[in-house]
């Protein structure tokens, strides 16, 4: 089964937006620079499994599952695809995250 193609040009511009909290979902105004994070595949999406200390949104955690960026759904993505579209915007002013938080109290990992 050949692997599916994520293009950077169809995810939309960041918007600027307000931090917004529902139930155990909440969105995420990330500042230009390296999340620094590392992913791993879950059933839910791309889950965070390491958070270095180095990393521009400390509210993340390990744990957390990455369901929309910039308004975009990449639940389905695959790691690798989340983790290249994140590098590449980290330029950017601000990204805005939607996160399933979880409920792990582990901040950093490497």
């Amino acid at each position: 089964m050949p692997e599916t193609e994520f293009s950077l040009n169809t995810m939309p511009p960041p918007r600027h937006s307000a931090v917004e909290s529902s139930d155990d979902v909440v969105e995420l105004c990330i500042p230009q620079g390296d999340l620094n994070i590392e992913l791993e595949n879950s059933s839910h999406g791309p889950m965070i499994s390491e958070i270095s200390a180095k990393t521009v949104a400390p509210a993340l955690r390990v744990g957390d599952v990455i369901v929309a960026l910039d308004g975009t759904s990449i639940d389905r993505f695959p790691c690798k695809a989340v983790l290249k579209i994140l590098h590449a915007r980290r330029t950017q002013p601000v990204r805005i995250l939607k996160i399933k938080q979880s409920t792990s109290s582990t901040t950093m990992g490497f």
